[in-house]
């Protein structure tokens, strides 16, 4: 069977654009399409209205060639040549668009669907086959990361904190997609989804518009992959009266000298690419338009002070920052609204909400009451092990001596690294205390949310070692067998069988499903369900004081919500 023409392209869902060819056109910068000696055309594309515009952009004088003749001291002239190709089409009443060459700057961004490439890639990304992830974690004053692995990992074993990251893009091999690039033999298709979607699109109209309605049906129709659902659990804001709450209390935070907001400059994700090779930026917020060389949120604070009380958060959103990579400024590499560059947080009615890439967000309640209903059985009502009262005075690492000290069979093995050629530096800790069945038990003392998250880390991290490393299983029988002086032995056949997690609240509350941090529980059930495929039971236990009774009493549940 002959493979049909397909051809690597980036399309964008956009949205608040009337799916007509006047609408499409409206959407455009007219006045620099008529700059760029670029006429609109009119067509059809497979039955589907669309708008092409394509042209190019002459520059007579390279933007390099001024310092390359002072560097060599010759004569150096040369000319550069920028062709572009836009095509807008309304498939089913919803408009894209697709860039050819430069054309992908002509889209206007305040009309794309942000959460699109993602939002497809949760259900088509193969999660066993991951190449590429960009993240930002929530509060981490604008750092993004970019992981690249070329040969795939799993997602799992990316080491993504679920509950405090937000994923922006992620790249790797499709599965089970039936577009024209697989249709001939299944095969699958590589995609890179950020705020657009990347792959092989058919190059036939019939094949393009037919591959563009099978990702609608795809995002409209089928749930995210299960190993990838945490993806979407930070959902935007809808609520248009909320969203407008949020803008107030930002615009009033933006004009306080007393007590500033703390403003975090973070790169919007459509422009990760392009910011590695800016050498400049043009920023207008307000009636003033800035050249610099370096873009930070403290230019930001001060051109939004600059605006009337009550416009400054939409002289963001109007705003725009463009990059280039030459001084000159003729080579540009991206840009967007002013208010993407920064990531805000802020807190209304009790509840955290994010400001990220221009758009408001916070956690799904509903995802969190998902994570809630995977937890609840593993609290049992009767624990497996017996582990003694907490006494005043006693921290951690006393404790877990102090288990060791007073029940038979029970071995702390806390702070006790086990180092293997691949868990090198400080290597990993099996466990807090071995019991004498060898279920593996972590404990912790807890306040918050983060300390949690280490800890289910933690299990999962030691479980994976010893399950799949013979050096890191032989260190560990090692190390049990010089603790307790060849008193004791795990078996050449010892493999995880079940991992316990032992928590004491330092709030003196009860440890039960609901009172757990909510952040807390989606790292738990995602680490349960890790645990699980390999056949390792999960318990969690609650490790209570002497006086645990009446600080729970007197404290109660007031920090139920608490991040």
């Amino acid at each position: 069977m002959t493979r049909a023409r397909t051809r690597d392209l980036t399309i964008y869902r956009l949205t608040g654009i009337p799916p007509t060819p006047y609408g499409m056109l409206t959407a455009l910068d007219l006045d620099r399409l008529t700059a760029l000696r670029a006429t609109p055309v009119e067509l059809t594309v497979a039955g589907a209205p669309a708008l092409w515009v394509a042209g190019h952009h002459d520059v007579p004088l390279a933007g390099w060639c001024e310092d390359a003749s002072t560097t060599t001291g010759l004569a150096v002239t040369y000319d550069e040549r920028r062709s572009f190709g836009l095509l807008m089409l309304v498939v089913d009443g919803q408009v894209y668009a697709i860039g050819y060459g430069q054309g992908h700057w002509l889209i206007p961004d305040d009309c794309k669907d942000h959460g699109f490439g993602i939002r497809f890639a949760v259900r088509r990304l193969d999660p066993e086959y991951v190449q590429d992830v960009a993240r930002r974690r929530i509060g981490a004053r604008g750092r993004s990361d970019l992981t690249l692995v070329p040969s795939g990992l799993p997602i799992w074993a990316l080491g993504i904190e679920e509950q405090a990251e937000v994923i922006r893009r992620m790249g790797g091999r499709s599965r089970e997609l039936k577009v024209t690039f697989s249709a001939a033999d299944d095969r699958p298709v590589r995609l890179e989804a950020g705020v657009g979607l990347t792959m092989r699109f058919g190059v036939r109209p019939d094949h393009l518009v037919a591959d563009i309605r099978e990702i609608a049906r795809v995002c409209a129709e089928d749930p995210p992959h299960p190993s990838l659902e945490f993806v979407d659990h930070i959902r935007p804001v809808m609520d248009s009266a909320r969203t407008r709450r949020l803008d107030a209390a930002l615009d009033d935070a933006l004009g306080r000298t007393d007590d500033p907001i703390d403003l975090v400059c973070a790169v919007p994700a459509d422009c990760l690419p392009g910011y590695a090779q800016a050498c400049r930026f043009d920023v207008k917020i307000g009636t003033a338009c800035q050249r610099l060389t370096e873009f930070d949120a403290d230019h930001i604070r001060l051109r939004a002070r600059l605006q009337s009380p009550g416009r400054r958060v939409e002289a963001l959103r109007k705003g725009k920052v463009k990059m280039y990579r030459d001084p000159e400024g003729t080579l540009e590499v991206g840009g967007s609204a002013a208010i993407k560059w920064l990531e805000v947080v802020l807190t209304l009615d009790g509840r955290r909400y994010f400001l990220l890439d221009g758009d408001w967000y916070e956690i799904d309640a509903g995802y969190l009451d998902t994570k809630l209903t995977e937890i609840i059985p593993l609290f049992v009502p009767r624990p497996s092990v017996d582990l003694p009262l907490v006494h005043p005075g006693q921290d951690e690492q006393s404790y877990n001596t102090y288990v060791s000290d007073v029940r038979d069979g029970y071995l702390c093995l806390d702070r006790h690294l086990i180092r293997t050629t691949f868990h090198t530096g400080n290597g990993f800790e099996a466990c807090d205390i071995l019991a004498p069945d060898n279920t593996l038990i972590h404990v912790k003392f807890a306040r918050s949310a983060s300390t949690l998250s280490h800890l289910f880390h933690q299990g999962v991290a030691s479980a994976q070692a010893l399950l799949h490393s013979d050096e890191a299983l032989n260190r560990f029988r090692s190390l049990v067998q010089s603790a307790t002086h060849g008193r004791r032995k795990v078996p050449p056949t010892f493999r995880p069988h079940k991992v316990i997690y032992a928590i004491h609240l330092k709030t003196g509350a009860l440890l039960t499903p609901d009172s757990l941090f909510p952040l807390a529980r989606v790292a738990l059930a995602n680490a349960a369900r890790l645990l699980k495929t390999y056949g390792i039971e999960v318990e969690v236990i609650g490790i209570r004081a002497t006086n645990s009774a009446r600080a729970a009493h007197t404290i109660g549940q007031s920090f139920k919500g608490d991040w």
